[in-house]
């Protein structure tokens, strides 16, 4: 498989991660995901660098990210992100 991340500055697409592994899990993608992180943070830089993230949709993608860079899991997520949606609609 191979797995590439880009970034858009001022309508310039910039490649910035690339990743060719025999596996499509969570733990291969999250281990790649979490080096990356920490060479931003050992590099200085401030983290998180993106603002968002687009992804097919693929659970090994989605948990891997959930993972790696918010440090929760996507039921976890899911389940805060539904209280948030829910309380806005009471008031």
């Amino acid at each position: 498989m191979y797995y590439a991340g880009v970034i858009n500055i001022d309508g310039e697409i910039l490649p910035t991660l690339e990743l060719i592994s025999c596996n499509h899990d969570a733990t291969s993608i999250s281990s790649f995901l979490l080096q990356f992180k920490h060479f931003v943070l050992s590099s200085e830089k401030p983290w998180p660098l993106f603002r968002g993230v687009v992804t097919a949709f693929s659970l090994a993608l989605i948990n891997s990210i959930m993972l790696a860079w918010n440090t929760c899991s996507l039921e976890y997520y899911l389940m805060v992100m539904y209280e948030v949606i829910y309380e806005k609609e009471l008031a």
